[in-house]
Parts: C-alpha cells; sequence; structure tokens
C-alpha cells in the first residue's frame, strides 16, 4: 500500500499565505498554493512531495522553550487567528482549541503581558501602548490586521511634558524607543518606523506635514534636574531634535543649556545642519558626540526617501564642522535600504574617513510600525524593478543582511574605521 504524504496550512487571509509560502521557499521548501474544500476556507500552502514534507517537519520541531520562538508563536498564531479593534483598542486572539490558547497565555506570561482569557480566545489588556508592545515584539506579517494602530492615538495629553524620568546609562543597540512624550517628526523619513507613536491627536495631515511642539520641554526639565542621577542623554531617538522649527522654538539649545551645569554626557543624532549651530554649547559638555544619519551618498535617493531633510553634502559638512571644532563625531548609517545604500558603501566610508568621524554605526531596515507601506509607494515610483527581491529581503528568513553586514565592515574596516552594527 502506497503512503500518502502531505502538509497543508489552510488559512482565509491570502496575504498570510504568500508570506508562508515565500517564507518556506527561502528555507528550500518547494510549495504551492491550492485549493481546499472547505465551507470558510478554501485555499492552503501544501505540498505532497515526501522530501518537502520532511522539511517542513523539521522546520517545526524547534526548542519551544526559547523567547524567539515563544514570539514567532504570538506574531503567527495572530496571524492566523487574531484581530484588533481601533475602537475598543482590544486585541484578541481566537481559537477553539484549548491547548492553543493555554500556550498563548503562557506565551503572553512570559512577555509580561497582562489578558483575559475568554471561554473560545484570550484578549489582551493594557490598551494601545500594549498593543504597540505586542506588534513590535511579536511582529505579525499580516499588514491589514495592524493597520488599525497606525495613527491611533495614545491616550495621553499633548502639547506639555508631564514628567521626565531617569533610566541611568545604557548601551543602546536599536534605535527605537517606548517614549510617550516626543515632539512628532516633521521631516518625511519614508523608511522611518515609528510614526505610528507619534499622532496624539487624529489628524487629517499626512507624516511628516505636522510637528507637536513640546514648549515646556526645557522648562519641565530644569525642575526635574536637581532629584535626577546623572546619566546618558540621548536627542533624540524617535524624533530628530533639529527639527525646521528648532531654528524658531530653539527647545533643543534650551535643553542643552539646562543640563549644561549638571553636566550629563550628551550624544546627538540628526539629518540636519542646523546642528553645527550649538556648536557653542556642545563644546562646553565634557562628554560630548554628535551624529549624522546618512544612508547613502546618492543625492536622489536622499531626495526620494528623506525630502525635507539636508543635503548630504551639508551632512557631511556638518560633520566636519563639529570635527574641527573638537566634537567628537559618529555616522549612522542606517537604514541600510537592501540594494540601493549599498551601490555608494565604498564612497561613503571613504568620505566619512576624510573628515575624520570617530565611529561609525550602522543599521538594517526594520519593518514595523506602518513604514512599509510609504517604502513600497516610494519604490513603485521609482525603482518598481526593486519591489519583488526589496520584499523578498525584509518579509523572509534570508543572508541578504548578514551578507552585507560581512561586506560593510570589511569596508570600513578597510578604511580604518572604529564601527558596531545594531544587528
Amino acid at each position: 500500500m502506497d503512503t500518502q504524504h502531505r502538509s497543508r496550512l489552510a488559512v482565509k487571509d491570502k496575504e498570510f499565505l504568500d508570506v508562508v509560502q515565500r517564507y518556506l521557499k527561502s528555507l528550500g521548501c518547494e510549495t504551492h498554493i491550492g485549493s481546499v474544500n472547505c465551507a470558510l476556507i478554501n485555499r492552503a500552502v501544501q505540498t505532497y512531495k515526501k522530501e518537502e514534507v520532511e522539511k517542513i517537519e523539521s522546520l517545526i520541531e524547534r526548542d519551544a522553550s526559547t523567547k524567539t520562538y515563544k514570539a514567532g508563536f504570538l506574531g503567527g498564531i495572530f496571524d492566523a487567528e487574531g484581530s484588533f479593534e481601533t475602537r475598543g483598542t482590544c486585541l484578541r486572539i481566537a481559537n477553539y482549541n484549548d491547548r492553543i490558547l493555554r500556550e498563548v497565555g503562557d506565551y503572553l506570561k512570559d512577555f509580561n503581558f497582562s489578558f483575559r482569557r475568554e471561554e473560545k480566545d484570550v484578549r489582551l489588556l493594557g490598551g494601545l501602548p500594549e498593543v504597540i508592545r505586542f506588534f513590535s515584539l511579536t511582529r505579525p506579517k499580516i499588514q491589514r490586521k495592524k493597520t488599525g494602530v497606525f495613527g491611533s492615538a495614545l491616550k495621553q495629553n499633548g502639547g506639555e511634558i508631564q514628567d521626565i524620568i531617569s533610566v541611568g546609562k545604557k548601551r543602546v543597540f536599536n534605535l527605537e524607543t517606548s517614549t510617550k512624550t516626543f515632539i512628532a517628526n516633521g521631516f518625511v523619513s519614508h523608511n522611518c518606523y515609528a510614526r505610528f507613536m507619534l499622532k496624539y491627536h487624529r489628524r487629517e495631515e499626512k507624516w511628516g506635514e505636522f510637528v507637536d511642539v513640546k514648549i515646556n520641554a526645557p522648562q519641565v526639565l530644569s525642575r526635574q534636574l536637581p532629584g535626577l542621577r546623572r546619566g546618558l542623554t540621548w536627542l533624540s531617538s524617535v524624533t530628530d531634535p533639529y527639527q525646521a522649527v528648532e531654528e524658531e522654538y530653539r527647545l533643543t539649545r534650551k535643553t542643552l543649556q539646562r543640563l549644561l551645569p549638571y553636566q550629563f554626557p550628551i550624544t546627538v543624532l540628526t539629518k540636519s545642519k542646523l546642528v553645527t549651530r550649538d556648536v557653542d554649547v556642545f563644546r562646553q559638555f565634557k562628554e560630548c558626540e554628535v551624529g549624522m544619519t546618512i544612508i547613502t551618498l546618492d543625492e536622489i535617493v536622499r531626495q526620494r526617501f528623506e525630502p525635507n531633510s539636508s543635503t548630504i553634502a551639508d551632512r557631511l559638512n556638518a560633520l566636519k564642522t563639529l570635527h574641527e571644532s573638537g566634537i567628537r563625531t559618529y555616522a549612522f548609517i542606517g537604514p541600510l535600504l537592501p540594494f540601493i545604500s549599498e551601490e555608494t558603501i565604498d564612497e561613503l566610508a571613504a568620505q566619512l574617513k576624510e573628515i575624520s568621524v570617530d565611529r561609525v554605526l550602522v543599521d538594517r531596515l526594520n519593518i514595523k510600525g506602518g513604514n512599509w507601506q510609504s517604502i513600497q509607494e516610494t519604490l513603485r515610483r521609482h525603482y518598481p524593478e526593486l519591489i519583488p527581491s526589496f520584499s523578498e529581503v525584509v518579509y523572509s528568513e534570508n543572508n541578504y543582511y548578514s551578507d552585507l553586514k560581512k561586506r560593510v565592515a570589511n569596508i570600513l574596516r578597510k578604511r580604518g574605521l572604529e564601527f558596531s552594527f545594531c544587528y
């Protein structure tokens, strides 16, 4: 008697099936999307080949005790069975299998989530901040199910800062923050993944067309500083501290002046040449470094992905001015845009060496927070031929960024530059 081999994953959402098929293909498993005889679900990723079934079975047999597995499980089960309702900020995962719901609950506990177990679902508690943390941690792949978060407002009063809390000095590996008080980004960065955090109120303006100014930030800081423990101060992670409106409001300069008597170590990251205005203040800090984000030397690429920001030449000149003023400098090459940033990386390294930056920080592209739609629109307008390969890099497990990391490291090492990676 012949033995029939079959592996099938049936889900109603076509986007999810496409993601699964691409992922399996990247791991060497050939499958096809075909029809199934079911009233509610009529398509599935499937294969009937023995060798492919065995590959998939070996992939499924992973160590379920690791944090990576648990986060992946939660992201996958949300893609398959989850939903998010913006109005009630309710994220739920439904399933008729009691064992699966118990696993969902156990894994949520491991990540310190609060939840309520119902008969046929698990509901996340804590409102929008916890939903954002869930998506950031588990990284579900179906964008449609997460769009309710993008543009939603955290329930917190805007306009004035309420408090500042010191977290001491920490080494930061990823340019991401969970802060709830900030100024929205006035530079349009189509690759930025922090946009979903930057709207306290629902607006008609598009991302990059508004700035919420925390006009009392220096005053609040003055009240808080006497009781704060000295620690590294970063200006800024989610927000560029040198927005165009900074020239008028001078909030960053005033903040620096408040910090100066306490000699907090300062790290600045910006895309604006306006940073050179504050050289006189930077020079008075005992520990201070200023960095520029530069993802390419191609000015056309800069205009397409970072409109309204300073030109690449202006950024390089700003780093040179800062260095000549005795201020420690660094370049942040991030995110590395697949197949785009790499074209000028060698020349960029040469120019960074020429202007004597003290170190280089490199990061990959993160697809989260609703930035894929904006990136895809930019690619569609200017680089349509790159969309398939670009999508493959960011949505499936592959060696692109690990291979690029080795190449970039060799280039920076050859130029004699100190460097580190965020990934």
